[in-house]
């Protein structure tokens, strides 16, 4: 941890940042180190409150973003100076001036006038903002029991969910990390954990994440004809050595529904990752693990799991037995799904394309990188 010991925990309504206080707490309680959080300040609330009543038209950004600086001055000097720096521990600020830079400014003059304000706050060690899907932002802010602020509109949401992500690039020294919280609460922790680790100095591992048919292996004919003898080796072999070479665990996540559809018995899959892992061997490249879902969609009259694609539990077992760190990790797969997956575990991702890889269904989502296969995947890797 730096000198200041400042976190900043941000996002968008409904992407869920106060469900994870106390995995906070605990996160760092685990090293011995005390946690302080502090909400928006309430000095001049009232007066905030009745400013942002007044018609949009009468509003100006820059004066609602002086309330707030008033506020969070008062707080700063009376609260959390005296903590920052010194044996007391983390202190995370919730409602920090980013926020402003997010909601009130609209154009990067306007970025550095609210900066500028804050001149008091250090930058902090960590910013943590918490994104997600807008649409489902609105549909968890509607669930919610009380009211819904004329502010948490679908038009809103999308447009600060496009300014942090702005932000996160604009301004590299506030150390801006955006947490993908679409999926389940284990793929935020996840998340979470590999950004602080990072920051108190824990070591983990890097991971390359890869589908299995259609990025490794031919599966035109699967699964009438199992491929554990038709491995992309030359569009894969010199790839995967690079990475393993670069450091990277090798791991594959894979949908099986064919089990479920009673096609392929648990014996059979089996069988056919242990042939992929085995010819790889051969060419001296180790999968340090394989994973898979059995089941049908729930469409199909399968269950509704957690291992199969996009939802991310098959990463998370992986992520806890080999301490993966999410942020200097990647997903490579042929389909939509494994480019949802990879980013709902806060993964880069490629889409690889050799076997007509189907980017149907993406929407907005767009894979970090976008290659034939994965040797050219690994060659980029190793010219960033």
């Amino acid at each position: 941890m730096k000198r200041s010991g400042l976190i900043f925990l941000e996002g968008i309504s409904g992407a869920g940042k106060d469900s994870y206080d106390d995995w906070i707490t605990g996160y760092f309680a685990n090293l011995g180190i005390q946690t302080r959080f502090f909400t928006e300040p309430s000095v001049f609330r009232h007066v905030t409150e009745a400013y942002k009543r007044l018609p949009q038209s009468e509003r100006d950004p820059e004066v609602e973003a002086m309330l707030f600086t008033a506020d969070r001055k008062q707080q700063f000097n009376t609260s959390i100076k005296p903590l920052i720096g010194s044996s007391h521990g983390v202190v995370v600020m919730k409602r920090s001036f980013l926020s402003s830079l997010a909601y009130q400014a609209k154009t990067d003059d306007e970025v550095a006038k609210i900066r500028a304000m804050n001149h008091f706050f250090p930058d902090p060690d960590l910013s943590a903002v918490f994104l997600c899907d807008p649409q489902t932002a609105l549909s968890r802010i509607q669930g919610r029991d009380k009211e819904v602020s004329p502010d948490e509109t679908l038009k809103k949401i999308t447009m600060l969910k496009g300014r942090y992500e702005h932000l996160a690039t604009a301004l590299p020294d506030l150390n801006i990390k955006l947490i993908s919280a679409d999926a389940s609460f284990g793929a935020v922790q996840y998340q979470l954990r590999s950004h602080f680790n990072k920051l108190m100095g824990v070591p983990m591992e890097r991971a390359v994440f890869l589908d299995k048919d259609g990025t490794l292996v031919d599966n035109s004919e699967y699964p009438a004809i199992v491929p554990t003898d038709k491995i992309y080796f030359d569009q894969t072999v010199e790839g995967l050595r690079s990475l393993q070479g670069a450091g990277y665990k090798l791991i594959i996540i894979s949908s099986q529904p064919w089990v479920g559809r009673g096609r392929l018995s648990p014996v059979q899959v089996e069988d056919a990752f242990k042939s992929v892992a085995a010819q790889y061997a051969e060419k001296g490249i180790i999968i340090d693990a394989y994973y898979y879902c059995p089941h049908q969609r729930p469409e199909e009259g399968g269950v509704d799991c957690e291992c199969k694609k996009p939802k991310t539990g098959l990463l998370e077992q992986a992520a806890e037995r080999f301490n993966i760190d999410t942020s200097r990790s990647y997903f490579v797969g042929d389909r939509s799904d494994d480019i949802l997956t990879g980013r709902n575990f806060g993964l880069e991702t490629c889409l690889v394309t050799m076997s007509k890889g189907d980017i149907s269904g993406l929407g907005d989502v767009k894979p970090t990188y976008l290659h034939r296969d994965v040797n050219a995947f690994a060659r980029a890797l190793k010219k960033d």
